[in-house]
């Protein structure tokens, strides 16, 4: 990918999110979910990232759903929680999510 396909493609994701301001660990939170093609953990995002879990459970917040009265999410990806034991977290991609991978796989 070419400098210019890298910016294009950040472009995309901030363009779908509506954020010009989009902190890069959100965006490879998305790149690392788009990847796993939604067999995505909370955890994974952790070892991807080198980030702490409570960090990570933030990004994917962010790309889901948001934060009540803080953030509103993006929907990108949505949160199923774990059964039986919920603090186990899958995450995989919305339809607009996928939107979004095409449209860069597509740069």
């Amino acid at each position: 990918m070419t400098l210019n396909e890298l910016n294009r493609a950040l472009d995309l994701i901030r363009s779908a999110t509506g954020n010009p301001e989009l902190p890069l660990q959100t965006i490879q939170a998305f790149l690392i979910i788009a990847q796993k093609q939604g067999q995505c953990t909370v955890q994974d995002l952790e070892r991807g990232l080198g980030m702490s879990n409570a960090s990570a459970s933030r990004n994917a917040s962010y790309l889901a759903v948001g934060i009540p009265k803080k953030h509103r999410g993006y929907r990108l990806v949505a949160l199923k929680e774990g059964y039986p034991d919920r603090r186990y977290k899958t995450i995989e991609l919305t339809n607009k999510g996928k939107e979004l991978v095409s449209n860069i796989e597509g740069i």
